[in-house]
């Protein structure tokens, strides 16, 4: 039930600032995007980006048996994955798929 709700707060929340509102911003008729290889290079930061926030996610869902959503938060501390190396990796893996999407669709 746990890893149910983080995914309905992951398509909810990230799901909107990295999806929803971006496709809201580019939906009118948008200046021709240059063709240029280097824009390619943007899907690494996003790729990166999702696996971090994931990996996050799986982490609160299993180890502190809670979601990533403030009602609902983890019951134990992490202290295990990328936690043990940053105190928000959740933030910075948001951050980088962003940015990597901003490089990406110029």
């Amino acid at each position: 039930m746990t890893a149910l709700k983080t995914l309905i707060f992951t398509v909810i929340v990230p799901g909107a600032v990295t999806v929803y509102i971006p496709y809201l911003l580019l939906s009118s008729p948008p200046a021709p995007l240059p063709v240029g290889m280097s824009r390619y290079f943007g899907l690494l930061p996003m790729l990166f980006g999702t696996a971090i926030y994931f990996r996050c996610a799986w982490d609160f869902a299993f180890a502190g048996k809670g979601t990533p959503a403030p009602i609902d938060p983890p019951k134990e501390l992490v202290v295990r994955g990328l936690y043990r190396y940053a105190r928000n990796p959740m933030y910075v893996g948001i951050l980088t798929l962003l940015a990597g999407e901003a490089w990406f669709l110029a």
